[in-house]
């Protein structure tokens, strides 16, 4: 590029930068910027309200801006792994995006038909999407001819992909869209806590690509307070209301669980035990109706109180928060720092957040996590290499795009993507053997065909690999419209006309339920708390090194070195050594033996 066209196209970014609210750039935008209009690919790491989005798009609009495309077709591609995180980021980029004349679309689950076929006849520009969306628009004939012309990929919250078989799945959608591109495709990722680096580079750009590692050192001051509560769990909700009214200096105050059912039975007691401050709830399990409208009301500061699970986590823009309240440990550092992270959403400001629990074991817990999240010592995120079934899944997909696909060819695609890189011929024919025993393919040792709606339904059932928990949507009979999703297991055990349960914070009263729609028809019911309901797979796993200094904590405490413990902590673990005759720490399993209930602990 010429100095003078780059100095150019530099000083339109810094331009479009003050027309988004940014006086001065930050670092990460400083470092990017350059990097960027060099069209190279770059992982940008920087903490959260570092405004990593603006330093990816704005000068991705830009180029495109000055760079005409010869023919009409999608040619950046957003790829974001929450539909929440979805709406927010659409509602930004729209305006980055037609600030330079560009046109930006949002494409996923809960996009409506007509919308969808309008986007086949005519691309945008821009197009955000989900990893699981991507895959099916892979096998559309017509947007595979609108991403020809695709120039420009951005990952968002790279974090959240690389630790799963979803980021893996990622990988191989991304090397098939490179083989549909007509032209070079620069990929872009962006995290705000990596613990390796050089491994997040590669799951970004592939096996074979070279990617700038772009990392803002400023660090952000983070000023997390952890207490333990004690009563029970009626009781401590009773304290963090106090504590969102008393530190919340008069702005929204977010509340995160760990699991769906603590948000339900949280907001349903905050609700109770407030009637004069706003008590929203926000989980996955939520409608989208639902879930739009707590976001809103977060951006305009008429939240007052939100109980969230995960669904706010990451870098949605959600207006002012003072104080962040963590219920429980966050079981992970890097989870602590994201959510922390929410408050006084700019790297100039102090993070302020409490970690409130009844729980014994979570106090110690908590404080190790503050001290890993203090010290920057993130837990690593293992990279799922050669999943099978992602493999197998991705074939299917290769025949689906053109009807057949040679076995080499096969091998050529999934081996760019850098969890595949050890893929061989064997491995591949494992799975094609396997294919044809089921039906789904046709396979003669060299060349895989497709075979007929088998193919289809194997390929569009399985594009999640989240595990699929059959749900029930909630309906609200009287405003007619849905309320959330509750699992199978949960309505079989429970669901009868007349039953009430707690969703979105509030009592419900089952009216009816109809199987074959998967529906429950239900009513709004005041008075006492009810049934909380609960969903599967919420459970988030500890660290080894966490669990390490948890143990060296207790013997510290008991030595006398800690002040930081309440009193509880104290006379609990000399309760514990009397009893046992040894502290359970980082070098002693107690195992006890009930003989009178058979169970050994």
């Amino acid at each position: 590029m010429q100095t003078s066209l780059k100095l150019e196209l530099e000083d339109r970014v810094h331009k479009r930068m003050r027309e988004a609210g940014w006086e001065k750039p930050t670092p990460i935008q400083k470092k990017a910027f350059p990097v960027i209009l060099r069209k190279k690919n770059a992982l940008l790491v920087a903490p959260t309200g570092s405004g990593k989005t603006e330093a990816a798009v704005i000068p991705i609009f830009t180029l495109l801006a000055t760079e005409k495309p010869s023919v009409k077709g999608v040619r950046l591609l957003y790829v974001t792994p929450l539909r929440a995180l979805n709406r927010d980021i659409l509602r930004r980029v729209v305006g980055y995006a037609e600030a330079e004349g560009l046109s930006a679309k949002i494409r996923h689950g809960d996009t409506p038909v007509s919308a969808r076929q309008k986007m086949l006849h005519d691309p945008p520009d821009v197009l955000v999407t989900t990893p699981e969306t991507l895959a099916i628009l892979l096998t559309s004939r017509k947007m595979s001819q609108n991403l020809r012309s695709l120039e420009w990929i951005v990952i968002d919250e790279l974090h959240e992909l690389l630790g799963n078989e979803r980021g893996a799945h990622l990988t191989i959608s991304l090397e098939r869209v490179r083989r549909l591109s007509d032209k070079e495709i620069v990929r872009l990722g962006l995290s705000a806590t990596v613990g390796d680096l050089d491994e997040a580079a590669k799951f970004l750009v592939g096996s074979r690509e070279k990617c700038a590692v772009l990392v803002d050192p400023t660090e952000r001051k983070y000023e997390v307070i952890c207490k333990y509560t004690k009563g029970s769990f009626k009781e401590a909700a009773e304290q963090v209301l106090r504590y969102a009214k008393e530190l919340s200096e008069g702005g929204s105050t977010l509340i995160f669980t760990n699991t769906r059912d603590e948000a339900e039975y949280l907001g349903a007691i905050l609700k109770a035990k407030s009637p004069d401050v706003p008590v929203e709830v926000h989980h996955g399990s939520l409608s989208r109706e639902v879930r739009e409208e707590t976001e809103s009301k977060l951006r305009t500061g008429d939240a007052g109180v939100v109980v969230s699970t995960s669904s706010l986590e990451l870098g949605l823009d959600i207006g002012v928060l003072n104080l962040v309240i963590q219920w429980g440990s966050p079981r992970q550092a890097v989870k602590l720092v994201q959510r922390i992270g929410r408050s006084r959403h700019r790297v100039s400001e102090t993070a302020k957040g409490l970690m409130l629990t009844n729980r014994i074991d979570d106090e110690l817990e908590g404080l190790i996590l503050v001290d890993r999240m203090e010290k920057g010592f993130f837990e690593t995120s293992g990279i799922h290499h050669g999943s099978l079934d992602v493999v197998a899944h991705h074939i299917v997909g290769l025949t689906l795009e053109g009807g057949m696909v040679k076995v080499e060819e096969i091998v050529s695609i999934l081996t760019k993507a850098y969890p595949f890189r050890h893929l061989d011929v064997e491995d591949v024919d494992l799975c094609l053997q396997l294919l044809e025993k089921q039906g789904i393919v046709r396979y003669d040792g060299e060349i895989v065909r497709r075979r007929g709606p088998r193919t289809y339904e194997y390929y569009y059932e399985n594009i999640s690999t989240i595990p699929d928990i059959q749900q029930f949507t909630v309906m609200d009979a009287t405003a007619k419209k849905p309320v959330g999703r509750l699992d199978q297991m949960f309505i079989g055990e429970y669901g009868e006309p007349g039953k009430p349960f707690i969703l979105k914070g509030s009592s419900w009263k089952i009216l009816s339920i109809d199987d074959e729609k998967q529906t429950v028809y239900v009513e709004p019911l005041s008075g006492e708390i009810t049934t909380v309901p609960y969903w599967v797979g919420e459970l988030i796993p500890v660290d080894f090194h966490t669990a390490v200094e948890v143990g060296k904590l207790r013997k510290r405490i008991l030595s006398g070195g800690s002040s930081l413990v309440s009193r509880e902590q104290v006379d609990r673990l000399r309760e514990t050594k009397e009893a046992l005759g040894v502290l359970p720490d980082n070098q002693n399993i107690v195992v006890e033996r009930k003989t009178t209930a058979n169970t050994v602990v």
